[in-house]
């Protein structure tokens, strides 16, 4: 589920053509706290979901 999640956010945010600073640093720290804290992978799933927003 998290790779489902992960894919389509990028593609939302390529789908835009326009990534800005901000978007590309919390898309790095969700990406990084997976690896370190690995418990956190449902937690961040709901992120991704949550960023992806009510239509997707």
């Amino acid at each position: 589920m998290l790779i489902l999640a992960q894919s389509l956010l990028g593609m939302l945010i390529l789908a835009k053509m326009r990534l800005h600073w901000y978007e590309a640093l919390a898309l790095f720290l969700l990406w990084l706290v997976q690896f370190v804290i690995s418990d956190l992978r449902e937690e961040i799933t709901g992120v991704y979901q949550i960023w992806e927003g009510p239509g997707c």
